[in-house]
């Protein structure tokens, strides 16, 4: 028993703010260790940090050719709107939503699908149809890949009323 009071009585009698500091000390030199390792880390690390690159906003630049095109596809697609068989009007749609595509690849948005490219846009444009534009997207998407989705002739002729607000404001039409 005596042993063990007197191991407790030397434990008492140590230096603890001596070791107490030179804790510390030791701590503080590790952290200031890490926070040297952890910034040689980040800049090693920086030189193979992706490099985004958004389009920069352009400007419709298409030949006088293209536009005649354009114009004259468009003419095809109003002329089919006119009629009220859900199938024409359906066609009418995706042949508008395929003019969207082409005006938007010769503008230069990359993208692989028109949704891809209609991202593209919506990042370096503000434009008053993009969200109509999308909703039209969707109900070609609807009408291409749906079963059993129809469609109004009423809401056809607003969804190519969209497409064509759309051309106006890229200064296409």
């Amino acid at each position: 028993m005596d042993t063990i009071v007197a191991y407790f009585n030397s434990f008492l009698a140590l230096d603890w703010m001596g070791i107490f500091r030179v804790v510390r000390i030791v701590f503080v030199v590790l952290n200031i260790l890490l926070i040297g390792i952890f910034v040689f880390a980040w800049r090693q690390a920086w030189k193979y940090r992706p490099q985004f690159q958004y389009p920069k906003k352009k400007k419709v630049d298409v030949s006088e050719g293209s536009l005649v095109n354009i114009k004259d596809d468009w003419e095809k697609i109003l002329e089919k709107a006119k009629s009220d068989a859900p199938q024409v009007l359906t066609i009418a749609i995706i042949d508008a939503d395929k003019l969207v595509d082409d005006v938007l690849r010769m503008l230069g948005f990359p993208g692989e699908h028109v949704a891809d490219r209609l991202d593209k846009l919506g990042r370096t444009q503000k434009l008053k149809t993009l969200d109509s534009l999308w909703q039209a997207h969707r109900i070609r998407n609807n009408l291409v890949h749906a079963t059993g989705f129809q469609i109004s002739p009423r809401q056809a002729r607003e969804v190519i009323t969209t497409y064509e607000k759309f051309f106006k404001e890229m200064k296409v039409l």
